[in-house]
C-alpha cells in the first residue's frame, strides 16, 4: 500500500474527511456559475474546432471513408416467449420512475403479459422501430469518492 493510501485509510477511520479543493479568491456563491461557464466554454471551443476540421479539405469525407464490404444483417431470429421470460425473470427487480409498471409487479403477472411483451420485441426487431419510451433514460450523477 502506498503512503498516501495509508494516510487516506487512517483519516477515514478517524473520521477526518479531506477538505474540498476549491479555487482560492472566488466567493463560494460564484463557483457553480464559474464551473458551468468553464465547461460551456470548453464545449463551445471544441465544437468550433470540430466545425473547422469538417471544413478543412484534408479531413475525411463520406466518399473517402471505405465502404462496408461485409454481409448486411437483415434478418433477426424471432425471439420466443420463453427467451423473453428467461431474460425478464433473470433481471434484477429494480424499478425506474420511467418504467410503466414496477418490475416486481411485472414479474408477478408475467405469464399473462408475456405474449404482448414478446410481440413488442418481435415487432421492434422486424420493423427496426424502437418505441420512443424505450429511448428515454434518467442519468443520476453521484459524487465521486475521495481517493
Amino acid at each position: 500500500m502506498l503512503e498516501h493510501q495509508k494516510v487516506n485509510v487512517v483519516n477515514e477511520v478517524c473520521g477526518k474527511l479531506p477538505s474540498p479543493v476549491l479555487p482560492k479568491g472566488v466567493p463560494k456563491k460564484e463557483l457553480p456559475d464559474r464551473f458551468s461557464r468553464y465547461f460551456s466554454d470548453k464545449i463551445s471551443k471544441l465544437r468550433q474546432e470540430l466545425d473547422h476540421d469538417a471544413e478543412d479539405p484534408g479531413t475525411e469525407t463520406a466518399d473517402s471513408v471505405p465502404k462496408f464490404s461485409g454481409d448486411i444483417f437483415r434478418n433477426f431470429k424471432e425471439i420466443t416467449a420463453q427467451e423473453v421470460k428467461n431474460i425478464l425473470t433473470a433481471s434484477p427487480s429494480k424499478t425506474c420512475s420511467l418504467d410503466p409498471i414496477p418490475t416486481k409487479l411485472l414479474k408477478t403477472c408475467l405469464d399473462s403479459t408475456l405474449p404482448e411483451i414478446t410481440n413488442i420485441f418481435i415487432q421492434s426487431l422486424s420493423t427496426g422501430v424502437v418505441p420512443d419510451s424505450f429511448k428515454k433514460a434518467i442519468a443520476i450523477s453521484r459524487e465521486a469518492r475521495n481517493r
